[in-house]
């Protein structure tokens, strides 16, 4: 592996505490894919259980029919994790917005790894929580937010919340 690639992925926050010996037990089920602007990583619904971090550029994530784009993603990013964990399609369509280097781990050998007890692989699966754990919290204060600017009303937050029963904390 370049020297440039095993550094950030050092200093990345799904990885950083596992260590050097951690990252050449990770790599050992990855590998480096690159695309280039306007290639397809994935499109919503199809299936994949692969997980992917940003290593260089820039992705665009796509949802609905309409292709609405909903977030663009950067170096860091993490993305194939809900069909990793749910083992369900993909949720959303992800195309290169520039020339990128993604850092891919194999969904299966994963998987394969932390049922095995593998301590760099569980580590793996505890900082992934954390991050997803990180984003539904932030996703609740926005909501929130929404509800106290009076954006959306207490009928449709009540609507979500029916809707999300368990991913709401508040």
């Amino acid at each position: 592996m370049e020297e440039k690639y095993k550094e950030f992925l050092l200093t990345h926050p799904i990885l950083e505490g596992i260590g050097e010996k951690g990252i050449d037990d990770i790599s050992s089920i990855a590998s480096f894919l690159h695309l280039k602007k306007g290639d397809i990583l994935f499109k919503e619904g199809s299936q994949g259980e692969d997980l992917y971090i940003i290593v260089e550029g820039k992705a665009e994530v796509l949802k609905g029919k309409e292709n609405v784009k909903i977030a663009e993603l950067a170096k860091g990013a993490i993305v194939g994790e809900i069909s990793f964990l749910l083992k369900s399609g993909r949720t959303a369509t992800l195309i290169a917005k520039t020339d990128c280097i993604f850092f891919r781990i194999d969904g299966k050998l994963l998987e394969e790894k932390i049922s095995q007890g593998e301590r760099p692989y569980v580590e793996f699966l505890f900082s992934l929580s954390r991050i997803l754990a990180e984003r539904l919290n932030k996703m609740n204060k926005e909501v929130f937010d929404l509800v106290k600017k009076e954006i959306i009303d207490k009928d449709e937050l009540n609507l979500l919340k029916e809707k999300f029963k368990e991913g709401f904390i508040f």
